[in-house]
Parts: structure tokens; C-alpha cells; sequence
């Protein structure tokens, strides 16, 4: 059972991550579309690398915390919950 919570949980702060990249990718677009050409060149590609960074990390945080609630007996999940603030 705490298992199970602690995995939906997981999955949650990666959806988090996946929700905020597509946000900047949203404004990156935004910016393309109206801003004047010189913001447009600094900001837009700023903000898809920004976008493209908070991803990589959630996958990464994601697969981490995965492999060790999947690895972890019932304390250790508990352990890994008040770490971790899942």
C-alpha cells in the first residue's frame, strides 16, 4: 500500500516537471510568434533550452526514484517518503 502511494507519487512530481517544460515551451512560443526580433533570437531559444533541461532532470528523478521504490522494502519506501518529500 505504501508502496503503491509512493509510486503515485512519483509519478505526479514527474508529470509536475513534464507540465512546467511544456509551459516554458508555450512561452518560447509565445515569444517567437510576438516579441520583436531581437528578444525573439535571445529569449525563445533560452527558454527551449530551460524547457528542455527540466525535462531530462524529471526523467531522470523519475527513473532514480523509480528503481528505488521498486528495489526497497516497506521501511525503506517510508525512508525514501521522508527524504525525499515525495
Amino acid at each position: 500500500m505504501a508502496r503503491d502511494r509512493t509510486q503515485l507519487s512519483n509519478e505526479r512530481t514527474f508529470l509536475s516537471y513534464v507540465r512546467t517544460s511544456l509551459g516554458l515551451v508555450g512561452a518560447a512560443i509565445i515569444i517567437f510568434r510576438f516579441a520583436t526580433q531581437e528578444e525573439a533570437i535571445i529569449f525563445g531559444p533560452a527558454l527551449l533550452v530551460i524547457a528542455a533541461l527540466i525535462l531530462f532532470w524529471g526523467v531522470q528523478n523519475y527513473r532514480i526514484m523509480s528503481a528505488k521504490i521498486k528495489g526497497a522494502s516497506a521501511h525503506e519506501v517510508v525512508a525514501l517518503v521522508e527524504a525525499h518529500d515525495l
